[in-house]
């Protein structure tokens, strides 16, 4: 059961992290939020398996990931040159 609750707090929090961003479908991610997206589950993985029986280091993992994701987000929006360097 504890792994039920375990899954459910990821799938919420990354749900959320990404309706912060703004994406809503796979087709509206570029391919860097896609990788980001790829790259998740891995800062995840310990806490699941209970290898780390704390899901802490996996959301602060994921919240940098996610916060650097936004920012570069809003900057490449805001900025047309930075936008042609993260493309």
């Amino acid at each position: 059961m504890e792994t039920v609750v375990r899954v459910a707090i990821v799938y919420v929090f990354v749900w959320a992290c990404f309706r912060v961003v703004g994406k809503r479908e796979l087709s509206q991610l570029s391919p860097f939020e896609l990788v980001t997206l790829l790259f998740t589950p891995q800062l995840f993985s310990r806490a699941l398996t209970r290898q780390d029986y704390s899901m802490t280091i996996g959301i602060i993992g994921a919240s940098t990931l996610f916060l650097l994701l936004f920012l570069t987000s809003a900057e490449r929006y805001g900025r047309e040159r930075l936008a042609s360097i993260v493309q």
